[in-house]
């Protein structure tokens, strides 16, 4: 007979469950992985941590995303002493995403665009990310110091994405403002005056790509956007947000709703994986002397410091997982980031060992509802460590460690300072 959830053991944390940028994080990995079963619980909540779980569990059938009325009521909605405070531009953003839609929307509106970031699409556009590396690499090649979050990787992805979109210089500037602004999105405990600052970036983004979309659409030249917007309006499932998710009214919204983590995703990627490069001297030579290594070298940052360290998944039908009973409509919580900490799957894995099999990390989650910008955010990094190896940049000693963004449910770095050019005394 099955276990039930309330015999499960309990998380032991003071406050919420850490992140790789916290130094907690490598003891609360280690207390799971120690004689622990397959599942624990947070409250009420099971909760899933170990590699080959997470990637098993994902991949039920009888497994879902959250619709995203769950999110409207838990991530949109603050509550506090003055009354309800509920962000409209994030509930719609974040509800046309297609990994938060389940059977029968998910697979046809994921098919409208996911096609264009699978890996012989993104391939192709890799020249155009080195081009745009260069071009900012030359910007910064006077300056004694920069941060390498905002100055390199956020206008590397800003600019590349913009590109696709047929933006102007000005507009990807105020893009890569608008994903900046963004972040209290991912913020834990959000106050009211934080939902709101990022619901009018929410707002300010969605409309500018949405204006971008609209643009190319209206420009009587032929392109893959007019395809794209032809394979949405043939969708007629009608959007059931209480259970199966949204059907984007638009490609705009399609596209800014989906594009919103690559811009974000890719940015934080890019500097997770120049930063634990440069962390690592040996290692830095070894790469720069054997481009074949640059690949690894970003698989292995992004499995240390994983931008995606936790989701929700629900259950849609009840069914039994690792000898316990979970009931229909159950929350359950996803731990990627600490499945990439399995020392059954990773030996010594809390170490920065690009040689390593890089075939089973959990970076980007698991099953049908797998991030698709992975490929696009793989690419630029590559593209970023590519153009960091071209030039002397060093990480300022003086500004280590780097702090990571508080309370957020990802793992990004709040600056990386960089010291441009050598001295010479």
């Amino acid at each position: 007979m099955p276990n039930k959830i309330q015999d499960l053991p309990t998380i032991e944390i003071t406050r919420a469950i850490p992140t790789p940028g916290q130094p907690e994080f490598e003891d609360f990995c280690k207390t799971l992985f120690a004689n622990t079963p397959s599942l624990v619980r947070l409250g009420d909540t099971p909760v899933v941590f170990r590699n080959s779980d997470l990637r098993k569990f994902a991949a039920l059938p009888q497994v879902g995303a959250p619709p995203p009325l769950f999110y409207d009521t838990t991530s949109f909605t603050v509550k506090d002493e003055t009354g309800s405070t509920f962000a409209p531009s994030l509930s719609e953003l974040i509800g046309n995403q297609f990994i938060c839609a389940n059977p029968p929307i998910h697979t046809p509106v994921r098919k409208v665009l996911a096609p264009h970031l699978m890996p012989k699409s993104v391939a192709l556009l890799e020249p155009i990310a080195a081009r745009i590396a260069e071009g900012i690499a030359a910007e910064l090649s006077e300056q004694d110091e920069f941060d390498f979050c905002e100055h390199f990787a956020a206008k590397l992805a800003a600019r590349f994405f913009g590109d696709f979109l047929g933006m102007t210089a000005e507009e990807k500037i105020a893009v890569a403002r608008h994903i900046h602004d963004l972040a209290p999105m991912f913020l834990r405990d959000k106050n009211a005056a934080e939902l709101l600052a990022a619901d009018r970036a929410s707002r300010n983004f969605t409309d500018l790509i949405t204006f971008a979309v609209d643009r190319k659409l209206s420009s009587g030249q032929p392109s893959l956007f007019h395809g794209m917007a032809a394979e949405l309006a043939a969708i007629t499932l009608p959007s059931a947000p209480e259970s199966d998710g949204l059907v984007p009214k638009s490609l705009g919204v399609l596209i800014a709703a989906n594009m919103m983590d690559a811009f974000h995703t890719s940015g934080v990627a890019a500097s997770a994986s120049a930063f634990m490069l440069l962390m690592h001297p040996a290692y830095l030579d070894r790469v720069r002397s054997d481009n074949t290594l640059i690949r690894p070298a970003v698989h292995e940052a992004l499995r240390l410091l994983s931008p995606l360290t936790v989701t929700l998944k629900i259950a849609r039908q009840e069914l039994e997982f690792g000898g316990v009973h979970i009931p229909i409509s159950t929350p359950v919580v996803m731990l990627w980031a600490v499945g990439n900490r399995d020392p059954s799957v990773f030996a010594d894995p809390d170490r920065y060992i690009i040689e390593r099999n890089h075939g089973f990390e959990s970076t980007f989650g698991g099953g049908v509802h797998i991030c698709p910008g992975r490929y696009v955010a793989d690419m630029i990094s590559q593209v970023a460590l590519r153009e960091v190896l071209k030039h002397p940049w060093q990480l300022n000693q003086e500004a280590l460690p780097p702090s990571f963004i508080d309370r957020s449910i990802l793992s990004q770095l709040r600056s990386l300072k960089i010291r441009g050019r050598v001295r010479v005394h």
